[in-house]
């Protein structure tokens, strides 16, 4: 059970896109929970197997049955502090992308509290908001970030780099 939250007015297509990809990947059973305004909009587009749900806050989803969490494509940081503290406490594993990057890049130590593992998927902007390095290569910045934070983070890039606390870092180096 895998559950999105992504989406708002104006940035539609990322959940849609999120519930495509997490379709075609295989996911048992997606729900997406997209905001009001923007629930007629994702649930006529959406694949047939996805469940839209509408959400007044994100905060609430943490009750909801899921094996599996994405947050961040398209919600903007309307739902900041909703989003911190589903982030924080939410026990299973989350990915972490986009807006939900941009959103702990101004409290990156909600990653230290965090109930359960966290995936996060930066692209080198994102990366320079949620982490500001300075002069280093990008296998420094990910053992550097990865030493206070227990999450795995693969930047994005043409060559993957994997981070997490241990081992160091591994690249691997088709992108794939």
């Amino acid at each position: 059970r895998l559950c999105i939250g992504a989406g708002s007015k104006g940035f539609s297509g990322a959940a849609l896109m999120c519930s495509l990809g997490a379709s075609r990947a295989g996911a048992g059973l997606v729900e997406v929970f997209v905001p009001e305004e923007i629930y007629p909009i994702v649930a006529a587009a959406a694949a047939p197997e996805a469940m839209v749900k509408s959400v007044t806050s994100y905060r609430s989803l943490l009750d909801e049955p899921m094996d599996v969490w994405a947050v961040g494509p398209g919600l903007g940081k309307k739902h900041a502090a909703d989003l911190l503290e589903l982030i924080e406490r939410a026990e299973k594993p989350m990915v972490v992308d986009a807006d939900g990057l941009n959103i702990l890049a101004g409290n990156p130590e909600t990653l230290s509290r965090c109930a359960g593992p966290r995936l996060i998927t930066p692209h080198p902007g994102e990366m320079k908001r949620l982490f500001p390095a300075g002069q280093r290569s990008r296998a420094e910045t990910a053992a550097a970030f990865c030493d206070p934070y227990p999450a795995t983070l693969p930047p994005q890039a043409s060559r993957t780099l994997v981070g997490r606390r241990q081992p160091p870092p591994r690249s691997h180096p088709t992108g794939h």
